[in-house]
């Protein structure tokens, strides 16, 4: 006898993704009609677009919502930190022979970011090494907050063999994809390295400029603390705007300091131009922290 299978939410999606480099920045698309729209955020489950000029969610389109990702020309500028990522297929049901009938996968993720970032949601791409499997899922992972944590878990259907299947995270925020450190450390540079490059384009002189800076997260040694505390660190900004070399140069304590150089080391500017060409400059920063203020129970 035949089962009937419904999928196990109304908004699982599942669709072929378009074929591009892996590094590429992407756009997430749902199905509307005949065409496929850009998604700009996540509302509960169902993906938003843009209708008649104005923000909507988006329909259904046979009964689910269907997904596509496209190439965009940047990233959003965050760096968001994914923690304890854990995907994995649970076999539920097997026929006459023990051969899996009804298989599920599950994902967990913790999201961290040291700014806040509004409207985050992911899309994971599903793809087989042997096989034709190429399926994309979405889910809304909601606002971040910064220096906390936003854990994300949910089901999927998913009936091919895992064995044979490889996944890939995207984040998006506003539209746009966003980086994170589930990316390898070489494209997450590479990306920004271009990045960079698209904002310096006719600039002629100017001094080095803050390009992404998340400001360092409170130490966890000395939470309970209410100590405020500071930090200098003294770092190259190469031709690319990549930090190089950073020191602790002072710090009220040493926690301080190496909360400051954690944050440092991710940083990116806009390197300094002179006469139309990027030019290294050391520089000495001062930070400055403030105990966290607790959140207010409602």
């Amino acid at each position: 006898m035949k089962r009937s299978r419904r999928p196990l939410y109304p908004w699982l999606l599942l669709m072929l993704a378009l074929g591009r480099p892996a590094s590429a920045q992407q756009v997430l698309f749902v199905k509307q009609g005949d065409r496929f729209e850009p998604v700009v955020s996540m509302e509960a489950a169902a993906p938003v677009v843009v209708v008649d000029g104005k923000l909507g969610p988006a329909a259904l389109t046979g009964g689910q919502f269907t997904y596509a990702t496209g190439p965009a020309k940047t990233f959003a500028p965050y760096f968001i930190t994914v923690r304890n990522l854990a995907i994995a297929a649970q076999d539920h049901i097997t026929d006459p022979n023990g051969r899996p009938e009804d298989r599920e996968l599950s994902f967990h993720a913790e999201f961290e970011s040291a700014v806040a970032v509004d409207g985050v949601y992911l899309a994971l791409e599903v793809k087989g090494s042997t096989t034709s499997v190429n399926d994309l899922y979405a889910y809304e992972v909601g606002r971040l907050r910064p220096g906390a944590t936003t854990p994300v878990q949910f089901l999927m259907r998913f009936d091919a063999d895992w064995a044979d299947c490889k996944a890939t995270l995207h984040l998006f925020a506003g539209g746009l994809e966003v980086l994170h450190s589930e990316m390898p450390p070489a494209q997450v540079a590479r990306n920004l390295d271009q990045m960079v490059q698209v904002k310096l384009k006719g600039v002629t002189n100017a001094p080095p400029k803050p390009f992404m800076c998340p400001p360092p997260a409170y130490p966890a040694a000395a939470l309970g603390s209410d100590a405020a505390g500071s930090a200098t660190i003294a770092f190259e900004i190469g031709i690319t705007g990549a930090v190089l070399d950073p020191v602790v140069k002072q710090a009220s304590q040493p926690e301080f300091g190496q909360a400051a150089l954690a944050a440092v080391r991710q940083w990116r500017f806009l390197p300094r131009m002179k006469n139309g060409q990027p030019v290294a400059t050391r520089v000495e920063l001062p930070l400055n922290f403030k105990p966290p203020v607790p959140e207010a129970r409602h």
